[in-house]
């Protein structure tokens, strides 16, 4: 519903963290990817880049969900 009553304020880099996986994602898991034999989180946030290598996709979306609780932004899911 895109009623005035239901809509918040953000900037453009907030508005940016509200879309979706990539078509060319085949993890399906948003700022995650793989390559050769490793798996790559990667994301800016307020600036700052932030990109780790993990042996298993286990490890990197635990990392993903562990700085986004840190971070506790209400526009990053």
């Amino acid at each position: 519903n895109n009623d005035i009553s239901n809509l918040r304020w953000c900037n453009h880099s907030q508005n940016n963290h509200n879309t979706k996986c990539h078509k060319k994602n085949k993890l399906s898991i948003k700022n995650i990817y793989k390559q050769e034999n490793a798996f790559y989180f990667e994301k800016t946030y307020k600036g700052k880049r932030y990109r780790e290598r993990f042996k298993t996709l286990e490890e990197a979306v635990e990392y993903k969900t562990e700085l986004y609780k840190k971070w506790n932004d209400d526009f990053i899911k």
